[in-house]
């Protein structure tokens, strides 16, 4: 078990003499990780490690974003404020752990709902470190190629120097997907719409930002205030300027009411 009671689910795998070495290096790296391998693989095949919990909940993916689909013919769990509140907690805790407590830091490099599981009680856990970037702490930055999901990517992946500034910014998209209860990208939706990103910048200038919270959900359009303060954490993740977001550690201070959102925010950022 982590700090701050958070799991980090491997799902890794890796043939042995082939493929990237993180892997099995992260396993090194996260001391305080409580967590049971098992080994197995086909006789042809080399061994592959894998470390699993029960969770019944599937991935956030298919929980969070239900409510944009709503089925009047299939009861749906619909969560409420607080569920999709500590989920968000959650991850940032994990990402402040990956990023600052660990002998280096570790990129995820791709942070979105497929890759975040939850349990029985909707805790959040960590998943799909296949893309990960080891970095050491004396280094401020580091040079690799493009990976990731495309509507997750940082701007600074074009120029293909990054920090863990880049987590920063997959984080900031996926608490839109939770507050709003939709993908980032819907191709059923209007032009105007269809991209989150741009249809939060519009009305994030308009002042409007009540209407982007999930409208299928009483409980999230009665907590409107925390969740509109929440979408301004969104906007201080999803920087263009990587220096000007904050580090996850001042997230999960946000998050807690101890810190409060940088006031000078550019609302110019784009997909």
């Amino acid at each position: 078990m982590l700090a701050n009671d958070f799991d980090l689910v491997f799902s890794l795998f890796k043939r042995l003499g082939k493929g990237p070495k993180c892997p099995f290096n992260i396993c090194t790296k996260l001391e305080k990780l409580n967590w049971e391998p098992n080994f197995w693989g086909p006789r042809d095949e080399p061994l592959i490690a894998m470390a699993h919990w029960k969770l019944t909940n599937g991935n956030l993916g298919a929980t969070a974003m239900r409510s944009h689909r709503v089925n009047p013919l299939k009861q749906e769990q619909i969560l409420d404020w607080n569920c999709r509140k500590k989920i968000i907690e959650d991850v940032a805790k994990g990402l402040a752990y990956l990023h600052e407590e660990c002998r280096q830091k570790i990129l995820h490099l791709d942070i979105k709902p497929p890759n975040i599981l939850l349990d029985e009680k909707h805790n959040a856990k960590l998943s799909d470190f296949g893309l990960t970037k080891l970095i050491d702490w004396n280094q401020s930055q580091v040079m690799t190629m493009m990976r990731g999901t495309p509507g997750y990517l940082a701007p600074e992946w074009l120029s293909g120097v990054i920090t863990e500034k880049v987590d920063t910014y997959n984080f900031g998209i996926v608490i839109l997907e939770i507050l709003s209860g939709r993908r980032h990208f819907e191709a059923s939706e209007t032009e105007e719409k269809r991209i989150m990103l741009n249809l939060f910048r519009k009305k994030a200038e308009e002042g409007k930002l009540v209407d982007l919270i999930d409208k299928q959900s009483e409980d999230m359009q009665f907590y409107k205030q925390e969740v509109i303060k929440t979408m301004q954490i969104v906007a201080w993740c999803l920087q263009s300027d990587y220096t000007m977001r904050p580090s996850m550690s001042m997230v999960v201070k946000t998050m807690e009411g101890v810190l409060d959102v940088e006031k000078d925010l550019d609302y110019s950022f784009k997909p």
